[in-house]
């Protein structure tokens, strides 16, 4: 199952786009988690198998002087509602679910 959030754009000179999921699930669960571009390249990922209530993510940091736009994809081995997952930018501390 794919999750995906929001295209997000990210700032200038150092905001961190981060990618995160939690296994909410009772079984472990294979997860990978990719951070893409705008056009859909993918530009980091993890993959794990997570442990109930086990978490992992990935990131990377605006270095250059323009807005960069980034999306996560989530993608896990069973139902949609087996994992939270979303896209945190910081310092901004904002928080865009995955769906």
């Amino acid at each position: 199952m794919d999750l995906y959030t929001p295209n997000v754009p990210v700032a200038p000179e150092g905001e961190v786009f981060h990618c995160s999921a939690i296994n909410v699930s009772n079984q472990a669960r294979l997860v990978r988690i990719e951070l893409r571009d705008h056009t859909g390249e993918v530009i980091n990922f993890q993959e794990s198998l997570l442990n109930p209530g086990a978490a992992m993510w990935t990131q990377i940091q605006n270095s250059g002087s323009s807005f960069f736009d980034r999306f996560c994809k989530v993608t896990v081995d069973g139902r949609k509602s087996d994992v939270r997952a979303g896209a945190i930018l910081s310092p901004r501390g904002a928080f865009m679910p995955a769906e």
